[in-house]
């Protein structure tokens, strides 16, 4: 994408996301977040396209915001919420979710942010494995199937 074609872009991005935040203040607030995360997931797949982060940044922040208010009026799943924090901060190669975790303590809670800390002593011992393989010569383990051991567990 084109720095003329940016504009434009964050322009409808924003427009979204303020009809986005009229569904919160219209009782809609659980269709609100199904669509803020999804406002999210379609930023993230666009950031390597969009060559300028700061406006993309802008969006992805405002989106967030949203994320949390209709996340917080709706009572979402707090579990299904850590994991998906989880997953889109672990995958995030732009920084869009880079404090993602701390952002959304309020609205998930201490037994969901009990969670995301599990998940990431997980992460952090396949990580030390992973190292420890390749000090000694050998491959390094799969992160396959990270996420569902990580799921596997209860919070």
């Amino acid at each position: 994408m084109d720095e003329d074609e940016v504009g434009t872009y964050v322009a409808g991005v924003n427009r979204a996301l303020e009809m986005l935040a009229g569904l919160i203040g219209s009782g809609h607030a659980a269709k609100a977040a199904e669509l803020a995360q999804h406002a999210l997931r379609l930023m993230h797949e666009s950031a390597e396209s969009v060559n300028y982060e700061c406006e993309l940044e802008e969006c992805a922040g405002f989106a967030q915001e949203l994320y949390r208010q209709a996340c917080l009026a709706a009572d979402v799943d707090h579990r299904a919420l850590a994991e998906w924090l989880f997953g889109a901060a672990a995958n995030d190669d732009y920084g869009l979710f880079h404090s993602a975790v701390a952002d959304y303590a309020q609205v998930l809670g201490e037994p969901a942010m009990e969670r995301l800390r599990e998940y990431t002593r997980i992460c952090e011992e396949l990580i030390s494995a992973g190292r420890d393989q390749q000090a000694a010569g050998v491959g390094a383990p799969k992160a396959e199937g990270t996420r569902q051991r990580a799921r596997s567990r209860s919070v």
